[in-house]
């Protein structure tokens, strides 16, 4: 089973990604990618990723997850105040970004 797209939706945050489970070898790859619906100074949002098997699992930080979140914590003061200018705000209920998300190209 690949599923294209999980998305979830909270007040505060969307978070999106990818997942691939084998039923035959009981292996799960997963993956998913927190975003503030704000841009959020000094904010930790760190992607992680499930590996392994459905007994024996690894839960972490994805492949350069953790540069990418001390990256954007350490440049924060400097990019949410122009994010947060000219940034269109991302709307509460978050109905477009799910559609978005179920209607992608395979």
């Amino acid at each position: 089973m690949k599923e294209d797209a999980i998305f979830v939706d909270t007040t505060k945050m969307q978070v999106g990604g990818e997942a691939q489970v084998n039923f035959k070898t009981n292996e799960v790859n997963l993956a998913m990618a927190p975003k503030a619906k704000k841009a959020e100074f000094f904010s930790l949002a760190t992607p992680i990723q499930v590996k392994g098997t459905f007994n024996d699992y690894k839960i972490g930080v994805q492949p350069g997850g953790l540069i990418g979140t001390a990256l954007r914590f350490i440049t924060s003061p400097i990019v949410v105040p122009i994010q947060r200018i000219f940034s269109e705000r991302v709307a509460a209920d978050g109905h477009a970004a799910c559609t978005a998300a179920m209607h992608r190209p395979h």
